[in-house]
């Protein structure tokens, strides 16, 4: 098995990434969440969107092998199986909790991209000033820490193709 766990800061384009690389074979794992849906995301298809007690229940039964909370609602990733590869949009602690668990099968990606990148990907999608704000400033207080727990970083603010061939080329010569 081997776990492709990508993080960065909102709007750096980690759902993106990770819907491409389901495109070459990599098995999307789903994350569960207590937030509710957004516009055109799927029960089981973009999350397991479960209640609070219903997600608090999963992690006593250890299917949900790690978990933390932003802003106000959890997120967690279930246990992986088989010998497949996998790809996830994962926080800090969950990756650090996969790496513990699983060692050299995880393989943490930082995509890097310029703030007002993000900025304005948060703004198309449809954030508030004030949630947007929320979002960049906590990513902010995280990005030094977030790049030094990747085993390597790829720029997010590059055309799609750009940055798969740049992520390829770096699993190719990491080891």
């Amino acid at each position: 098995m081997k776990f492709i766990c990508l993080m960065g800061r909102s709007g750096s384009g980690k759902s993106k990434v990770e819907s491409a690389l389901e495109k070459f074979g990599y098995k999307r794992s789903i994350s569960y969440t207590t937030r509710e849906p957004r516009e055109n995301e799927q029960n089981g298809v973009d999350y397991y969107f479960v209640t609070k007690e219903k997600f608090l229940d999963l992690v006593e039964k250890d299917i949900i092998i790690e978990y933390e909370e932003h802003y106000g609602n959890y997120y967690g990733t279930q246990a992986p199986f088989g010998a497949m590869q996998y790809v996830g949009v994962l926080g800090l602690g969950g990756i650090r909790a996969l790496k513990e668990r699983y060692g050299k099968q995880i393989i943490s990606i930082y995509l890097e991209c310029d703030e007002s990148v993000a900025i304005d990907r948060l703004r198309n999608r449809g954030d508030s000033e004030d949630k947007l704000n929320e979002r960049i400033n906590t990513d902010n207080s995280l990005i030094d820490e977030m790049k030094s727990e990747a085993d390597f970083s790829v720029r997010s603010d590059n055309s799609i193709n750009i940055v798969l061939a740049d992520i390829f080329k770096k699993l190719n010569n990491f080891k």
